[in-house]
């Protein structure tokens, strides 16, 4: 695997604060070149530049993540840089979409103070999603080039992220975090479910979310360190499903056409298109909303379960008094949780 500086329009930025390992064309950095059909459980639409950028644009107005994220970080400045410092944290994000949590998160503030140095491993399916990652990366790169803390990232595109391979390369040197955000979803709930069975053709190794979970804790991780989980969930009474369905449209639908002009100053394109989709005579902007839902969670062949059946088998894995969880302060966003469990 070839490494690469983050090059900065034509100037190669030479740092011994930030390396930025990126192929400029992104297309001999993979480690595997699988691209997988909607059939395979991750949805491809995200390869494409316009379907990246809507994503990037959209979804902090479809779920708010930022207590969360909030919350992850003090729990990682609590346990790894009291009473003093750590020379060094490595962090795991598979699946990170456009970098946000990477750059302003993980690479936040409070991390660069917190830390001497910050490695982390990020990677998605999509190029262009690795493109964004880039893009927010050289946002910051003055703020962490300035900062006491050395940063070390790599990127990885084109790989498919629910088989092994990508995994067993990088777990040669383990985690003291890994970071799952509305990830795991694309692993089936159980090796006999709709989404396992088209696996299955596919040959992918991990034909259960548990089974994921369980490789991520002996091979990924190293003693002392911590499993982040932010996801939503399909929760086991009906009623209560129902609820945070309805619940999470009205709050999509009103994020999307209450920040219309902020999404239309970013992208008119994308702009027309939500409104174009939410001001349809007839149909309530909810309405509208749970269908895209709906067809989203068809096409990406997405699985989810009850927040228990996940606590329960965290703990079954990491041990009853290291799993810690919690929900998400808006009952809009009723069915989100965070999840963390801590590998003695």
């Amino acid at each position: 695997m070839t490494e690469y500086k983050l090059i900065i329009g034509n100037k190669s930025i030479v740092s011994d604060k930030i390396h930025l390992y990126l192929h400029p064309h992104l297309t001999l950095f993979r480690i595997q070149n699988i691209k997988l059909s909607p059939q395979s459980g991750i949805n491809p639409g995200y390869e494409k530049k316009g379907r990246a950028l809507s994503y990037d644009i959209t979804q902090d107005y479809i779920v708010d993540k930022k207590d969360f994220l909030d919350k992850a970080i003090e729990k990682i400045i609590e346990k790894y840089s009291s009473p003093q410092k750590l020379n060094s944290i490595r962090i795991l994000e598979p699946g990170c979409g456009p970098g946000k949590i990477t750059t302003f998160y993980l690479l936040g503030k409070k991390m660069l103070q917190s830390f001497r140095r910050i490695d982390i491993e990020c990677a998605d399916l999509s190029d262009e999603m690795a493109l964004l990652v880039n893009k927010y990366l050289k946002e910051r790169e003055n703020e962490i080039i300035n900062s006491n803390c050395n940063v070390n990232v790599r990127i990885t595109s084109g790989t498919c992220l629910i088989d092994a391979s990508y995994y067993e390369n990088i777990a040669k040197k383990p985690f003291d975090v890994v970071l799952l955000s509305q990830f795991k979803h694309y692993f089936p709930n159980s090796h006999d479910s709709p989404l396992a069975e088209k696996l299955k053709k596919n040959n992918v190794p991990f034909m259960a979310k548990d089974q994921f979970i369980q490789f991520v804790h002996d091979s990924l991780m190293k003693p002392n360190s911590m499993l982040i989980i932010i996801n939503d969930e399909e929760h086991e009474d009906a009623n209560v499903r129902k609820l945070h369905d309805d619940n999470w449209d009205k709050y999509t639908a009103m994020g999307l056409t209450k920040n219309i002009d902020k999404i239309s100053a970013l992208s008119r394109e994308i702009a027309d298109k939500i409104y174009k989709k939410y001001h349809t005579l007839g149909i309530k902007p909810e309405d509208v909303a749970g269908e895209i839902r709906r067809y989203r969670r068809e096409q990406c062949n997405e699985e989810i379960r009850p927040l228990s059946a996940t606590i329960s088998s965290l703990k079954k894995i990491f041990g009853d008094e290291n799993v810690e969880y919690f929900r998400h302060k808006d009952k809009l966003l009723g069915r989100f949780y965070l999840a963390i469990a801590y590998k003695r």
